[in-house]
């Protein structure tokens, strides 16, 4: 790793949906960082490729790294109505 954070400790902090799109073959942000990142935001969604590494996502499997954010947009919108209400 190039450059080492605790990643996890910021992630706590975070005070909105969160989605982590994460490589598991990723030499940057290692899978378990991401996985730790996920599991101790307040709202976090993980998304994993396999194949993936660090900035290759959608290029290892476009059609899921797509609906991943478009989920994750239309929930991020949902819950904005609901708060507008």
């Amino acid at each position: 790793m190039l450059f080492r954070s605790n990643r996890a400790l910021h992630a706590r902090n975070v005070n909105c949906p969160m989605l982590v799109l994460a490589g598991a073959l990723d030499p940057i942000c290692e899978y378990e960082s991401s996985q730790e990142i996920a599991r101790v935001a307040p709202d976090a969604q993980l998304v994993t490729f396999e194949q993936g590494g660090h900035l290759d996502l959608a290029a290892v499997d476009e059609p899921r790294y797509l609906e991943a954010l478009a989920g994750f947009f239309q929930r991020v919108k949902s819950e904005i109505k609901s708060v507008e209400l």
